[in-house]
């Protein structure tokens, strides 16, 4: 076994640890607010002309929370979900029908070239020590002009409180008690969860940079490539004045523009960031 592939193994380990002691915890933790606004956002963008017939592919699936936006849409007569955990993919299986599920590691996708119209994917590029590597398998498995869609945390200014909110055991989303969306019983999850199970070694927050240099230059203009920033406020004020976590597209667009201000003064306030784009014909 090779140097890199041992790296790999040891990493794919961790991986498959941390899904095991997380798995029956995980859609307490972070199927809410902030993150369920932006998986619909991905899924949104990723769907584009719902009269168009597509098969997707959902890269790290873990409990299937993103792939459920896909899952009995009519226009997706395909959607399979990869993730290296089973024990997340078994509570994925029980939560979702009509979805195939797998087990891989998704820097090795086990799927033949030009299989799938769209590739998604949220939270998931930081758990891997090599994001060109994902890439590769990406543009390869997509269909000629196919679309890739991924939501993730990236580097910014709040990333330091979320550290101090863990290190203090706290819940990083105050706004659940003024808003009174969760109760006691829901929020001591955050006081009992151990993240550190999730901090493999490889962990940490892209740049904008590193997202770029990784995906756009090994196929320069073969790959259209987008990243957008998602506000400070759309995710929180959205799910939380809204009242619901599922946003009408409209409504959030109201909100946006109001942060599209406040980017202005905070051009790294947020961490979260919408990477999209379009691969062209002929690069398989």
């Amino acid at each position: 076994m090779s140097a890199s592939s041992c790296h790999y193994h040891d990493i794919h380990a961790m991986e498959i640890k941390a899904g095991r002691y997380m798995a029956q915890r995980y859609d307490d933790a972070y199927e809410t607010l902030f993150y369920e606004t932006t998986r619909k956002m991905v899924a949104e963008m990723a769907i584009g002309d719902a009269r168009k017939m597509i098969k997707v592919l959902d890269v790290g699936c873990g409990t299937g929370n993103l792939t459920k936006y896909f899952s009995g849409r009519q226009n997706c007569t395909m959607v399979v979900g990869v993730d290296i955990s089973t024990d997340m993919l078994r509570i994925a299986n029980d939560k979702l029908e009509g979805v195939q599920f797998l087990a891989s590691a998704i820097e090795y996708l086990p799927f033949k070239d030009n299989s799938f119209d769209v590739v998604v994917g949220y939270s998931v590029l930081h758990h891997l020590p090599d994001v060109g590597k994902l890439f590769d398998q990406v543009v390869r498995v997509l269909k000629p002009h196919g679309s890739f869609v991924f939501g993730e945390p990236v580097e910014s200014l709040l990333n330091g409180y979320k550290h101090l909110f863990r290190a203090l055991k706290l819940p990083f989303y105050p706004l659940y008690v003024l808003a009174k969306k969760k109760n006691a019983r829901d929020l001591e999850v955050f006081h009992d969860v151990d993240f550190s199970a999730f901090s493999t070694g490889v962990h940490r927050y892209l740049s904008e940079k590193e997202i770029v240099d990784c995906i756009a230059k090994p196929y320069a203009s073969k790959v259209s490539l987008q990243i957008k920033r998602l506000g400070i406020l759309s995710p929180w004020l959205g799910a939380v004045l809204f009242g619901s976590k599922y946003i009408d597209r409209l409504l959030f667009q109201v909100v946006y523009y109001f942060d599209l201000i406040l980017m202005r003064i905070l051009p790294r306030g947020t961490s979260e960031v919408l990477i999209s784009g379009k691969v062209e014909k002929g690069i398989v």
